[in-house]
């Protein structure tokens, strides 16, 4: 029964998310991460061992490999690799992020036995420590579906994370779920009711909340009395499959333009492009656009850098958002930080053999830590490209280096429609 219902577990805490399910999208499910753990946490809370260890691996294995099934759409609809080799990497990092979860509560629980802490703070404790450690490893960090995510919806709730980041929400939304669990078990088994949990449950949440408010007036109020910028975003819906045929470079290019002038002319101070938007990668020592020099606002474009060098077979890639100002002139680049595994680069090469094929297609990228920021109309900014807004050091370094505002440009047809799409757009929000 602990394997069932941690496979229910794995179930309900992957549809909290946004879920489409053969083209169709599932109503928003949020609030059932709130409970999506209370039947995991039933059937495991006296469990050692064997037992313990497979139910939390079941759990991590279905709510990580559901959450992230458009990976094999990646590989296998866009990346051209075999439908096995990508239900192999589908696989592959599933159980890997099952395996951790397990190794971690494991390992967690017997220590809280071992010292006599209270099983109910300590697992909410171990679950973000969990969270926290795939922020950056394994494959340099993928950190999709933290829990704390699910609630990206909840405005209120949401302000916490300027505080403690998804962190302190997952670890909320967690420790709900336990003491639902214990009041559950406590009635089934005709015990006393723990009610010291149960109280600091409520408490959080209602402190949670309380700030949320605040915070939220606070916000307003800052908003109401800060510069306005109006802001050009588009979105010009180019396929995976159409982006890099030249045949088609004019025709895209062409399209952007004329969405440009479009933007410009319905008053856009600033225009932004999406990721890798242009047709043809720029050398790094480019200075000008000349084919861009008729617009009358700066625009924000993502492209490939291009940098040859003699001792490399092949020319050394960047994935870039360029800064091009009126009249053509490039007035700065930012470079990814944080490249997508089996994407943009092959992790564990020598493991995943069978993904090499995919990047002579993509190309190997490199990375680039920034040292200054862009500035359009005397704001300066920061720039996170695809899924860097998981990762919150990146953003919290753009702020300290004197950001007033973030961007993120984005490239997500890789994965058709799928659950992909409106996930990473809630987990965008939380970062």
């Amino acid at each position: 029964m602990a394997y069932l219902a941690a496979l229910i577990s794995g179930l309900l805490a992957a549809i909290s998310f946004p879920t489409i399910v053969a083209g169709r999208h599932l109503p928003n499910l949020s609030w059932l991460a709130w409970v999506a753990l209370v039947p995991y946490w039933v059937g495991i809370r006296e469990s050692r061992g064997r037992l313990l260890a497979f139910s939390t691996f079941l759990l991590g294995l279905f709510w990580n490999g559901l959450t992230s099934y458009w990976i094999f759409n990646a590989l296998y609809f866009n990346g051209q690799l075999s439908w096995p080799a990508s239900l192999g990497v589908l696989a592959f990092m599933s159980v890997t992020m099952g395996a951790l979860l397990a190794l971690f509560v494991c390992f967690g629980l017997s220590l809280s036995r071992r010292f006599r802490l209270p099983a109910v703070l300590v697992f909410p404790a171990i679950w973000v420590f969990y969270e926290c450690f795939r922020n950056y490893a394994p494959f340099g960090g993928y950190p999709w579906s933290n829990l704390g995510y699910s609630q990206a919806s909840w405005l209120t709730l949401l302000q916490s994370a300027d505080l403690f980041g998804v962190y302190g929400i997952s670890f909320l939304v967690v420790l709900v779920n336990v003491v639902i669990g214990e009041v559950l078990d406590s009635w089934i088994h005709r015990r006393r009711m723990p009610r010291q949990p149960v109280f600091a449950a409520i408490a959080l949440l209602l402190a949670f909340l309380g700030y949320g408010v605040w915070r939220l007036r606070q916000v307003e109020a800052s908003v109401s009395r800060a510069p306005q910028l109006a802001v050009g975003v588009l979105q010009p819906n180019i396929g995976q499959q159409m982006k890099w045929k030249t045949d088609l470079n004019d025709y895209i290019q062409g399209l952007l333009f004329k969405m440009t002038q479009d933007a410009i002319a319905q008053g856009a101070d600033f225009v932004i492009w999406p990721e890798s938007s242009l047709p043809t990668a720029l050398p790094l020592g480019l200075t000008n656009l000349p084919a861009m020099s008729g617009f009358s606002a700066p625009v924000l474009l993502g492209a490939l850098s291009l940098q040859q060098n003699p001792l490399l077979t092949r020319p050394m890639l960047y994935n870039s958002a360029v800064q091009v100002d009126a009249g053509g002139r490039l007035a700065g680049r930012l470079h990814k930080q944080h490249l997508v595994p089996l994407g943009e680069y092959v992790p564990l090469k020598d493991l995943l053999w069978f993904v090499e094929p995919i990047v002579p297609r993509i190309g190997d990228f490199r990375t680039l830590i920034p040292k200054e920021l862009l500035r359009v109309h005397g704001h300066p900014y920061g720039v996170v490209i695809c899924y860097e807004d998981l990762f919150p050091e990146i953003s919290r370094n753009f702020t300290r280096m004197g950001a007033t505002f973030l961007v993120n440009i984005t490239n997500d047809a890789w994965y058709g429609d799928s659950s992909q799409l409106e996930q990473h757009l809630n987990f965008s929000r939380e970062t």
